[in-house]
């Protein structure tokens, strides 16, 4: 009886784990949305980008890219490096400015 139960559970965890968050680009936002939220940010009030490592719980380290966003109606989006970005996502994020600079 308890078998089921945690084989039940165990898979609940890693499906949500695995779909933790789905990031889309479009010509005009960037949307980040997960099993319960979503956010978008419009591609016109970046103003610019930020990264940062953090260790997960099972001390990995996990690069965070982060867009900024230039509007108080828009937070700004917190991406985990853990998503196969081609190459034009990855050099667009890096032609925004780099806010990092200089700190």
């Amino acid at each position: 009886m308890i078998f089921p139960v945690l084989f039940t559970a165990v898979s609940l965890v890693l499906t949500i784990r695995a779909h933790r968050a789905d990031v889309r680009t479009s010509e005009t936002a960037i949307k980040v949305q997960t099993l319960v939220h979503h956010w978008i940010l419009p591609i016109q009030i970046i103003r610019g980008r930020r990264t940062y490592v953090e260790r997960d719980e099972e001390s990995l380290d996990v690069r965070h890219l982060v867009l900024v966003s230039d509007d108080d109606r828009f937070p700004s989006l917190d991406i985990e490096d853990l998503y196969n970005f081609d190459e034009p996502f990855r050099a667009w994020f890096y032609s925004l400015p780099d806010l990092d600079e200089g700190r």
